[in-house]
């Protein structure tokens, strides 16, 4: 669960009694607006600690800039519900389709979350919401069959493109502090006199920010000095104020101010390490209500940060950017840092205009990203990667899209991206990125079954590999080489590649090739009817997958040991295991799951439907779905018409029936009687 604390004056903004009643009510969708610092944060972060225990669970996240899209936003929300035990939008987090990943969402928010969105005002244009999958996304919300509430914090209101929202959305718009909350809000702030805090109302007004600002000032200078000099203008006293208030600072404290103001994240005390800067400096800044502190973090008010980052020019703005990249290297140095953390560290290494460190950054992440379905942060990475670097960073970042796009079975794009990326290592005479993308190019062609192109294209790989001395990619050639000559039907050729290739991983402790030699020779063993040695070898990479959180290698592993206990007549058991690689292998696509999904239909065929269903429902506790219930109509037509075709010419058919496989034997035999 993530909390948001109050501290200080930093959420004293009470909210009236209508505000409050429109965050309690049985409302989907609150936005709460208003003028920065008037305490938008301080109100939803009161409403969380009073009701937090009423839900299953808190998320909370603050947009830091606008390209943070629906993909990146369902990203997170994906993340936050696994670490809440529910896996069912990692399904289908990787499916292309919007509303299918939506659709899930409303599922999976049947448990009761609070989300809480705060600082929306980078996602709207022109008081609309200007990436129109953020608007499917709290449309669908406001429409789903749950119990779940959203709690939006931004400046400035927004509608939907047709200005329909239904009523379960509400506006819970903060004016200025009441008088009377003024009155308590400056005894708080050591205002004594009565009459001078009403005064200072007059002046100011009731926005908390502005009273903080005007107090700490004044302890600089005189109150009635102060008051006449405010400007008489109420929407620039705010500006005024910082104005004023920056003013008193030393040029080393402006310099950190400017510095600490390019984080979009809160950040830990090592930041001031990194700048260099005594305690003193901190303390000065604090006091000033620049920089606040909440949980031994440091973070700015979002007024105060635009403010501040405005008055930077583009020189001070790069180098600032660049202290923050020292600030993330330092926070991964320690072991710390996040998910977040890693992209924050994307976002200053490209605004500090290191773009071939983004780039190498981001083409590193390819590998764990796509195994962990993070596909809509990876591909902004990438494409950023593409758009400003070249050379070998380029093509290693084409080459990644083009992970990505095989990932989601779109092969033809996948393969332009590889031979774009092929091209560049050919005209730098980069021989690992042309093994690489021979190695890639070789997996398309085997993914469509041309497997003699596969062959070629992976031995030029092994080649270039070998000459390099590269391991890991000559493991990785012999790996793909045993799986050409498996679907050729020889094992015995099958099986001594994947031994080198296990051997090399084992040298290399690359658990990830260790997972998939062990998985190719089960099958090996599998093919041969050794079931006991095979199931052996499917559990020992299934445990390696498990441990890497590698779901394709998880779901391929449950699969198998399905076919195996499938085999052995444990039908039982191969039901939940197919079932539990369903479920896994539906967060990679439909494409990977088809293969089960086969499985299952042909087990409900060969144990009978009465009895599949029931361990179905007992596994499950749903009903057996109609893709499964249903997969053999076209099937069952085309055999009817062979069948006739045999009545009219009078031939024994029996005997050939008895002679084939499941699940083709029980359909003749069904249509024969």
């Amino acid at each position: 669960m993530v909390e948001m604390k109050e501290k200080n004056v930093r959420g004293y903004h009470k909210g009236g009694d209508k505000e409050k009643a429109l965050l309690e009510e049985n409302l989907k969708l609150v936005v709460i607006t208003g003028i920065g610092g008037i305490g938008k944060t301080a109100l939803a972060s009161k409403f969380v600690k009073k009701h937090k225990n009423e839900f299953s669970g808190v998320f909370v996240k603050k947009i830091v800039g606008p390209e943070m899209g629906v993909e990146e936003m369902l990203g997170f929300l994906d993340q936050f519900l696994m670490e809440n035990g529910d896996e069912r939008l990692h399904e289908v987090i990787g499916k292309i389709d919007l509303n299918v990943k939506l659709e899930k969402l409303n599922d999976c928010l049947k448990g009761r979350y609070l989300i809480v969105l705060d600082n929306l005002e980078p996602l709207l244009k022109d008081e609309k919401i200007a990436d129109k999958g953020v608007e499917a996304f709290l449309r669908a919300f406001l429409s789903g069959d749950h119990s779940s509430k959203i709690i939006i914090t931004s400046r400035y209101p927004f509608t939907f493109r047709d200005k329909k929202a239904g009523g379960l959305m509400g506006y819970v718009d903060l004016k200025e502090l009441s008088l009377q909350d003024t009155m308590q809000l400056l005894e708080r702030l050591k205002v004594e006199d009565q009459v001078m805090r009403m005064r200072i109302y007059k002046k100011i007004g009731g926005n908390p920010q502005f009273l903080e600002f005007f107090v700490k000032l004044a302890k600089t200078r005189s109150v009635e000095g102060l008051l006449k000099d405010v400007t008489p203008l109420r929407e620039k006293i705010g500006e005024w104020m910082l104005h004023k208030l920056v003013k008193l600072l030393t040029e080393e404290e402006h310099t950190v101010l400017k510095k600490v103001s390019v984080f979009r994240l809160k950040v830990d005390r090592s930041i001031f390490d990194v700048l260099d800067v005594s305690g003193e400096v901190v303390e000065k800044l604090v006091h000033y209500s620049l920089v606040k502190v909440e949980h031994e973090h440091f973070f700015m008010h979002q007024g105060v940060k635009a403010y501040v980052y405005a008055l930077l020019s583009d020189d001070e703005k790069v180098e600032a950017h660049a202290e923050a990249v020292k600030y993330y290297e330092t926070l991964f140095f320690r072991g710390k840092g996040d998910l977040p953390d890693i992209l924050e560290f994307h976002y200053h290494l490209f605004e500090s205009g290191q773009y071939e460190k983004a780039g190498e950054l981001a083409t590193g992440l390819v590998e764990p990203f796509n195994r962990w379905g993070y596909w809509g942060a990876l591909k902004v990475l990438l494409k950023k990667t593409v758009k400003t670097t070249d050379g070998k960073i380029k093509a290693a970042g084409l080459h990644g899209l083009g992970i990505v796009s095989q990932s989601f079975g779109a092969y033809e794009l996948a393969e332009k991206l590889y031979r774009e990326s092929l091209e560049i290592a050919q005209s730098l005479k980069d021989k690992e990125g042309i093994a690489r993308s021979l190695h890639h190019l070789g997996m398309i062609h085997q993914l469509r079954g041309a497997y003699e192109e596969a062959e070629k294209l992976y031995r030029e790989s092994l080649e270039i590999a070998q000459s390099l001395k590269d391991k890991q990619g000559i493991a990785r050639s012999l790996h793909h080489l045993g799986i050409i000559h498996e679907e050729w039907g020889e094992y015995k050729k099958a099986e001594k590649l994947y031994r080198e290739s296990l051997e090399i991983a084992q040298s290399l402790k690359d658990k990830e090739g260790i997972a998939a030699s062990l998985h190719q020779l089960g099958i090996i063993h599998q093919l041969r009817g050794a079931y006991e040695e095979a199931e052996k070898l499917y559990r020992e990479s299934l445990e390696i997958a498990q441990s890497l959180k590698d779901k394709q290698g998880i779901a391929r592993s449950l699969h198998r040991l399905g076919m195996i206990h499938e085999t052995q007549g444990k039908y039982k058991e191969a039901v939940e295991n197919y079932i539990d690689s369903l479920t896994t292998f539906l967060q990679l696509g439909p494409l990977d799951a088809e293969v089960v999904v086969k499985s299952l239909q042909r087990t409900r065929q060969t144990i009978g439907e009465e009895q599949f269903d029931t361990y179905w429902k007992a596994i499950t506790n749903q009903e057996v779905p109609e893709y499964i219930t249903a997969p053999y109509s076209q099937l069952g037509n085309f055999i009817n018409c062979i069948l006739y075709i045999i009545e009219l010419s009078g031939k024994d058919i029996s005997q050939k029936i008895k002679e084939l496989k499941e699940p083709f034997k029980s359909f003749l035999e069904k249509y024969m009687k």
